[in-house]
């Protein structure tokens, strides 16, 4: 398995190079909106793959944890406030790639779940802007990694859909609320996939999913939606092509 992840990690920083190497007129740059991405000159983290990042609103600032280094797996936290990255020198979990980061709005803190390391995690973790705190909760989702995770600021939950646990792919959905995990039982759900996209519609208090990859390699471009109780897939007009390992906010 850890080869496995390995030449995966691999894989993708190749993906990476590769794409930051072709314009932003390429097939993947699909938007409607007018805007420019700016690159900050600022020193920063070490160069990684798969690292867990989410952003802080007390702290205003966007914390990175852990990734894929070079030649190592890597443990360290950074914050980023727009200008400047800073290195937080303190102890947390241990070093990962492909975990997932999402941040709890109503209680503020960054929770960290699941990921790489010398075998698959099923541990959670908590960052409150200066320590990271484990929690050891009652229940818990199967390890996994390739998950995707994002915050119901409606419900004031933590929502987790899908990923990988090692052999074959998850269509599992499960909320965290700080102090336990649920398993959520819906009518309908999308496929088992992995490497897919989560986000929170607050206007139309909905968490949203695209992409990923399912378990014969297929890359995706369903789009699906979850109310707090059931999932439910939207078709639309007009969508991104299929893609894995993306992100969404």
């Amino acid at each position: 398995m850890k080869q496995l992840v390995t030449a995966r990690i691999a894989a993708a920083a190749a993906l990476v190079a590769s794409v930051a190497a072709v314009a932003p007129t390429a097939s993947l740059a699909q938007t409607t909106v007018t805007a420019n991405w700016v690159q900050t000159s600022t020193q920063g983290p070490s160069p990684r793959v798969g690292p867990a990042m989410a952003y802080d609103l007390v702290d205003r600032k966007t914390v990175l944890f852990g990734g894929g280094g070079t030649s190592d797996t890597l443990g360290d936290t950074w914050q980023y406030d727009g200008t400047a990255w800073t290195q937080v020198p303190v102890s947390g979990p241990l070093g990962r790639t492909l975990a997932s980061m999402v941040y709890d709005s109503t209680r503020g803190v960054a929770v960290l779940f699941g990921g790489y390391n010398n075998g698959i995690r099923s541990d959670t973790w908590e960052w409150n802007g200066s320590a990271w705190n484990q929690r050891l909760t009652a229940h818990m989702p199967p390890a996994r990694l390739w998950t995707a995770m994002t915050y119901d600021s409606a419900r004031h939950i933590a929502v987790l859909f899908g990923g990988a646990p090692g052999s074959g792919l998850l269509n599992d959905t499960w909320q965290y609320d700080g102090n336990d995990w649920t398993q959520v039982t819906t009518a309908h759900s999308p496929p088992a996939r992995r490497g897919h996209g989560l986000a929170f519609d607050s206007a139309r208090e909905r968490v949203v999913l695209f992409g990923g990859q399912d378990p014969t390699g297929v890359n995706l471009n369903h789009t699906w939606e979850f109310d707090g109780t059931d999932w439910s897939q939207v078709t639309t007009a007009h969508s991104p092509s299929a893609r894995l390992w993306h992100s969404m906010a």
